[in-house]
């Protein structure tokens, strides 16, 4: 035995503390980046009434939040513990990080073009484009109430899967709106006789705008995945 201890066993330190999962923080990543997408149909309606200073105001607020949301999808992907056990598969989070941080990265852009000079928006393009920025928020507002759900059901709590689901689908309905929304204002665009610049950078707002819906929907979808038995 004396013999034995002159070379003592060493085992690997395994930290039992407990560790902070990163749904928590998923969570606030995405209230960042819900208020940013809201400001944006009050940032067009200065651009439409020429208050450029009011339109730049709520620009320069979009932008913060972007830059705090890039922030906290960064600080989610360091920090997550080396050793923790995901309840759902790794890539598939990362995919949802990666899809939740883009519907305010194309809000973001979409500001920026209307910012490079000031263009005019028909009447007939302006109704058509208030309702189309109501269905975007609301892709992006119905994503919260799924994202609250999956994390209580991996958490342990009694959401049943089968409302998760229907959520879900609610949000893809509702990006079908937002499709069939681009596609007419996109017709009414080339209707006009102007300068194709300013016919371009109209077309580039109202896609990078399609784009935040379409990354609720696919962040939806990896929500699912996670709870896909």
């Amino acid at each position: 035995m004396k013999l034995l201890s002159k070379f003592p066993v060493k085992f690997p330190f395994v930290d039992i503390s407990p560790v902070k999962t990163p749904f928590g923080e998923l969570l606030e990543h995405y209230k960042s980046l819900k208020e940013g997408i809201n400001l944006i149909p009050e940032a067009l309606k200065c651009y439409e009434n020429d208050d450029i200073d009011g339109f730049l105001k709520i620009k320069e607020e979009v932008d913060a939040l972007e830059s705090k949301a890039d922030m906290q999808k960064r600080d989610i992907r360091n920090h997550m513990p080396k050793y923790l056990f995901m309840p759902v598969d790794r890539t598939i989070f990362f995919q949802l990080t990666r899809s939740q941080d883009n519907i305010l990265d194309h809000g973001q852009i979409a500001l920026n073009w209307l910012a490079i000079r000031k263009i005019t928006i028909q009447d007939e393009v302006s109704k058509n484009l208030d309702s189309y920025l109501q269905d975007i928020l609301t892709s992006v507002n119905l994503l919260e109430p799924v994202l609250q759900d999956v994390i209580e059901m991996i958490n342990g709590g009694t959401v049943q899967r089968s409302d998760i689901k229907e959520k879900c689908r609610k949000i893809l309905n509702n990006h079908e709106k937002v499709m069939a929304f681009n596609q007419k204002i996109t017709a009414e665009i080339f209707a006009f006789e102007e300068a194709f610049k300013d016919t371009y950078q109209k077309l580039k707002f109202i896609e990078e705008m399609y784009e935040v819906s379409h990354n609720a929907e696919r962040s939806s979808d990896m929500l699912r995945a996670m709870i896909a038995k």
